[in-house]
C-alpha cells in the first residue's frame, strides 16, 4: 500500500490504480483470506491449549472429586444414602453422561506428534482408540450400578470411576 501511495504522489496521479497494481493488492488479499482459512480448525476440533479444555478438565475433575469423595461416604454413612437417594442417582447420572462426554471430546482433542500439533480428525480418532487412556475411559464407564437393581443400593459399585484418577497419576508420561 505505501508503495502505490509514493507512486502516486511522485507521478501526480489522481488516485487511480493501474491495473497491474491493483492485479497485486487483489493476489495478496486472496493469499491472507486463504491463510486465514488454512489456520482455522475445524469447530469440532479440541486445541487443548485453548480455554475450552481447560474448562473441561475442571468440569471432569468435579465429577471425578464426587465420585471418590461420594462412593466412601455413602458407603460408610447408610443412612446419608438413603435420606438423598433420588438426589444421588441424578449426580450419578451427571456424572456418567459428563465420563460419556469426555470420550467423544478425547476423540476430537490434538495431540503432538514429533513437534507439530495434530488437528486431522481421523488421525485423532485413530490415536486415541490406540492410547491407554480409551482402554481406562472404557473401563470407567463400566455401568456396575446396573447390578445396583438386582441387589439394592451399594455406591461401592461406582468404584470403577476411581479409574479416571489412576489414570492420570500413573500414566502421566503418556499425556
Amino acid at each position: 500500500m505505501d508503495v502505490i501511495f509514493q507512486e502516486t504522489l511522485d507521478t501526480g496521479d489522481d488516485g487511480e490504480c493501474s491495473s497491474g497494481s491493483q492485479d497485486n493488492i487483489e493476489y495478496v488479499r486472496r493469499k491472507r483470506r486463504l491463510r486465514r482459512k488454512q489456520n482455522k480448525l475445524p469447530w469440532s476440533v479440541v486445541n487443548p491449549d485453548e480455554n475450552f479444555y481447560f474448562n473441561w478438565l475442571m468440569v471432569l475433575t468435579g465429577c471425578t472429586l464426587y465420585n471418590l469423595w461420594t462412593a466412601i461416604v455413602r458407603q460408610s454413612l447408610p443412612e446419608l444414602q438413603r435420606m438423598a437417594s433420588p438426589w444421588w442417582s441424578a449426580m450419578d447420572a451427571f456424572s456418567d453422561i459428563v465420563f460419556l462426554l469426555d470420550v467423544a471430546v478425547q476423540f476430537r482433542t490434538g495431540y503432538l506428534e514429533q513437534g507439530l500439533m495434530v488437528y486431522n480428525t481421523s488421525k485423532l480418532a485413530g490415536h486415541y482408540i490406540r492410547s491407554r487412556s480409551f482402554l481406562f475411559d472404557l473401563i470407567a464407564l463400566t455401568p456396575l450400578d446396573l447390578i445396583q437393581l438386582k441387589i439394592g443400593v451399594h455406591p461401592i459399585l461406582r468404584f470403577p470411576r476411581f479409574i479416571k484418577v489412576c489414570i492420570k497419576c500413573l500414566f502421566i508420561h503418556e499425556y
